[in-house]
């Protein structure tokens, strides 16, 4: 899909599970309504959306239920540097990850799994759980994006996360907002914060981010 698009009223997906965007690069004007009762539990699928290389804005995904054997768990599974996303917000979101799901790498998140050199402002994750006991190697997980290289996170924040990542064989970050922000040779972190709770036996554990290699400022967290 590569057209411009306008949501003009609040749309329910009860009873539609199948219910799936591959690859989005268009403009998506979400008019600030809701995309409630979200249920993807189909098997490979990684997100409400497969891909977005365009632009998301003033839309809120609320009552989301994800479990399925992807490597990537979000409403957007991957981005990248055409990928813009404002005013964007996620309400009452849960991922369970069993431990029969094996990946070499997985992506966790509640908005955007993969967000490669993606521009994230004013967007939240709200009241997100996140529990995984699978024990696939490369586990990165955030309350807000799971995975960044080289992104722009600004006024943004994901408050109220429980996460808890066990079994994994290695885990590459995991936070309260992003769980890992990689060195793209750009990319920062600012004006954004985290709260909420935290439980992994990984070294890589971080209130706001769980590993990082890029900017931050004017952040914080409040996470146990």
């Amino acid at each position: 899909l590569d057209q411009n698009y306008m949501l003009m009223a609040d749309l329910d997906l009860s009873g539609y599970s199948g219910f799936y965007i591959n690859n989005f690069s268009g403009k998506f004007e979400g008019n600030n309504h809701v995309i409630k009762n979200i249920n993807l539990t189909q098997s490979g699928k990684n997100g409400l959306f497969n891909a977005v290389y365009g632009t998301m804005q003033n839309v809120t995904f609320e009552n989301v239920y994800k479990s399925n054997n992807a490597a990537y768990h979000a409403i957007v599974a991957v981005s990248n540097r055409y990928g813009k996303f404002y005013n964007v917000h996620v309400k009452n979101m849960t991922i369970e990850i069993g431990e029969n799901v094996k990946h070499s790498n997985m992506y966790v998140g509640a908005l955007i799994a993969n967000a490669n050199q993606a521009n994230i402002s004013y967007c939240s994750a709200t009241d997100i759980t996140i529990k995984s006991v699978s024990e696939s190697v490369g586990m990165n997980a955030g309350g807000l994006v799971g995975y960044g290289y080289g992104m722009f996170i600004t006024n943004s924040f994901a408050q109220n996360v429980d996460i808890s990542i066990e079994n994994s064989v290695s885990v590459n970050g995991v936070g309260g907002l992003v769980g890992r922000e990689a060195w793209g040779g750009v990319g920062n972190i600012t004006n954004s914060y985290a709260t909420g709770s935290i439980y992994s036996n990984s070294a890589y554990v971080g209130g706001l981010v769980g590993q990082s290699q890029g900017y931050i400022s004017d952040s914080w967290s409040s996470v146990d």
